[in-house]
């Protein structure tokens, strides 16, 4: 049966669930207490973010199907061999950017624990995968968005976060000597410029974990979710993000 519109595990991708606003405002503020979770681990016990309490922790979102998670693979398992003594590399292992016949969207913990660590092994051996459960209770928390990275402090604060991955960004926010103040002079969303050969390898990622109708709705939809990261940027320029309630329960 096919995903109705407030399905977290749509069918088919469509500019109606990406909804940037969520990381905007619905997600962990710089600044703001990271809240902790449980996820499952491949080994099938599970951990806790704050099990890692006391380090840098360096949390990004991905799945097998999202071709941007899978493109800064490579350059992020290398920051993990450099960097493995300053940060956590986590992964938190989200629904189906773009499921298809080859990989549709998942119906079972099992099916996405399946899902995980093919992921794990092909684009993430060294890091830690931590698999959120079918409804995405997780990944609603943190913004919803398929390939979103954070920097938490050892004191389990937020001191970067941004909508898409850079991992250069990243190696250096965390190579500085004062992490904190190097995250503040970047921006937190990162303008993704879709040149000809990018859009190739993106399509061809798709239709090889994915499947051809995948990369046909990524066609369709892509653009308007373009404008959707146009206006984030605009709000965020304009200083205008929803006000939040201020966190008066303590870090980990």
């Amino acid at each position: 049966m096919k995903a109705s519109a407030k399905s977290y595990n749509y069918d088919a991708f469509a500019n109606d669930f990406y909804e940037a606003r969520n990381f905007i405002d619905g997600a962990p503020h710089i600044g703001e207490c990271a809240p902790d979770f449980e996820a499952h681990l491949l080994n099938g016990k599970t951990a806790k973010l704050s099990d890692w309490n006391g380090q840098t922790i360096v949390l990004e979102t991905g799945s097998l199907t999202c071709p941007i998670f899978a493109g800064n693979s490579s350059a992020m398992e290398a920051l993990r061999a450099d960097l493995s003594d300053k940060a956590a590399f986590l992964v938190l292992y989200v629904r189906e950017a773009h499921p298809g016949t080859k990989r549709p969207a998942h119906r079972s913990d099992a099916d996405k624990m399946r899902a995980a660590q093919e992921t794990a092994n092909v684009f993430a051996p060294g890091r830690t995968i931590l698999v959120d459960d079918t409804t995405g209770s997780v990944h609603k928390q943190w913004g919803q968005l398929p390939n979103s990275v954070w920097i938490i402090g050892p004191d389990g604060r937020v001191i970067y976060r941004t909508d898409w991955n850079d991992p250069d960004t990243v190696r250096d926010i965390i190579s500085a000597d004062d992490p904190n103040a190097r995250a503040r002079t970047y921006f937190e969303h990162r303008k993704q410029s879709m040149s000809l050969d990018l859009a190739t390898r993106l399509f061809n990622h798709i239709k090889r974990y994915a499947g051809w109708n995948a990369v046909w709705h990524v066609v369709a939809e892509g653009l308007a979710m373009n404008r959707q990261h146009r206006h984030a940027d605009a709000a965020q320029v304009a200083g205008n993000p929803v006000p939040r309630p201020a966190r008066t329960s303590g870090c980990w």
